[in-house]
């Protein structure tokens, strides 16, 4: 990141910073290729359902799948981040997400999305690539301000030091999940 920073959330409106949380801290449904244009990859999803006429989104959570904490990572979650980002989200994915006309959870693993005429065919991937915040460690009233305490993930690193405007620290995990 060129310059300073002052939050280590890129993903809302407030403040700059850098998108080493969502990449390496925080982990999505899937992953997409950058070789393979509107290709993506299940990560913390096992299973991937699109109905034909693109109306309607599955997502089952692999079984593994779990933050640095421990708990696992549920359908709970994503339904969260979902709402998060839909109203307290940059405007990209405010605009993005409005388009879906419900997201349920029909058990802990798995997340539906109805994604209303099927017409935004890139909807299905930005909903695939948002990072999931874990619901218990994630404040819902203070999510779209800016903050140094790093959001818990369940990606491989986790934040260990963070140096306002000049640095940022991640350390591997040993207990990461995949």
């Amino acid at each position: 990141l060129q310059g300073t920073f002052d939050s280590l959330n890129p993903l809302v409106v407030l403040g700059v910073a850098p998108d080493a949380v969502p990449k390496y801290v925080q982990q999505s449904l899937l992953y997409r290729s950058a070789d393979e244009p509107f290709t993506a990859y299940g990560l913390l999803a096992s299973r991937v359902e699109l109905d034909p006429d693109r109306t309607k989104l599955a997502f089952e959570i692999d079984a593994r799948a779990s933050f640095s904490d421990g708990k696992p990572v549920t359908a709970d979650d994503v339904l969260f981040t979902f709402e998060m980002l839909k109203t307290k989200g940059k405007p990209f994915h405010r605009s993005s997400l409005a388009a879906v006309t419900k997201a349920a959870a029909p058990s802990p693993r798995r997340v539906e999305f109805e994604l209303g005429n099927g017409a935004n065919r890139e909807l299905p991937l930005v909903i695939g690539a948002l990072p999931i915040f874990a619901r218990h460690a994630t404040d819902a009233e203070t999510f779209g301000d800016t903050s140094f305490k790093p959001a818990l993930g369940s990606g491989p690193y986790v934040v260990s030091e963070v140096r306002p405007g000049e640095s940022l620290t991640l350390k591997r995990r040993k207990d990461f999940w995949a």
